[in-house]
């Protein structure tokens, strides 16, 4: 029997992704200067980490280019992104 699909990420993703997000980056490290996320239903996403000092909050979908912007952390995660 087919297992359901989660649909929602554990609680220890969802908490550091808030971490990320609230301190704006200052504690991220990346090679490509972005933040990349996951989707629930499969999909990733990246952002600027330059934008996200900024204050700005978005995801940019890798497969199509589509970007979603988000008023918080809260919004973003109930969307189904998290940090990958």
């Amino acid at each position: 029997m087919p297992q359901p699909k989660a649909t929602h990420w554990s609680s220890s993703l969802q908490a550091e992704t808030r971490s990320v997000i609230e301190s704006r980056g200052e504690r991220f490290r990346s090679l490509d200067a972005n933040l990349h996320f996951k989707n629930i239903d499969g999909r990733y996403g990246h952002m600027s980490l330059f934008d996200l000092g900024r204050g700005e909050l978005y995801v940019i979908d890798k497969r199509d280019a589509e970007c979603c912007d988000f008023a918080d952390v809260e919004v973003l995660l109930a969307a189904g992104w998290a940090i990958d």
